[in-house]
């Protein structure tokens, strides 16, 4: 997977939205390391959810060859902004970008590939709902869970029979409590790549939704 074009975007869009960094790029190591995976699927339609920049659907939008259709989603203006433009820039053809709280707007069923670098890092609540939306892009309020929490409660819904749905987690997540939620609704887990970012333990998980309905 290439790393896509990003020269559109200014120190002043980066403001607003958050930058690509270490989290972000481990994201994209797990999908090109799972890549096999993903292409065998043939994926109709494929998710990012909290896409800030548009980095990681455009990388994997271009390896697919435009095979899928992808929708990225942030509660971000500038960051929707910004998405449409990376993917436009990057010759990405079939895609629409949506301002959305999480993904409650989508119908059930239909996801075939579901992606989040969410906000993850642990913070008090008043960070968590702070006005500024660079804040609100990595601010997770307790042990960093409020915002994934809540997309977790919606995934199954949202999932196809056997679609996956990568998510990246720091380890006060504490991703085992992640992993015993989703065995509960009949996911198959595996942790595809972990890596050390400083002070942070960051890992990138799969869970596979079962194909029986």
């Amino acid at each position: 997977m290439e790393t896509p074009a990003m020269h559109h975007l200014t120190e002043i869009d980066y403001e607003h939205v958050y930058e690509p960094a270490e989290d972000t790029f481990l994201m994209m190591d797990a999908l090109e390391k799972d890549l096999d995976d993903i292409s065998s699927m043939c994926p109709l339609v494929i998710v990012e959810v909290c896409a800030g920049t548009g980095i990681i659907s455009a990388s994997l939008s271009h390896a697919l060859s435009q095979t899928a259709f992808f929708i990225a989603a942030d509660i971000n203006q500038y960051a929707c902004k910004a998405s449409y433009n990376t993917m436009k820039l990057n010759g990405s053809q079939t895609f629409q970008v949506i301002r959305s709280d999480l993904l409650s707007c989508l119908g059930s069923g239909f996801v075939d590939i579901l992606i989040c670098n969410p906000p993850y890092v642990p913070t008090s609540d008043e960070e968590l709902n702070s006005a500024d939306a660079l804040t609100c892009s990595w601010a997770g309020g307790k042990n960093g869970r409020k915002v994934m929490d809540r997309l977790f409660n919606d995934v199954s819904r949202l999932m196809s029979p056997g679609g996956k749905f990568y998510i990246l987690v720091l380890k006060e997540n504490q991703p085992c409590e992640i992993i015993e939620f989703f065995h509960g609704k009949g996911f198959e887990c595996v942790n595809i790549l972990s890596r050390k970012a400083g002070r942070e333990n960051l890992s990138v998980i799969k869970f596979t939704k079962s194909k029986i309905v």
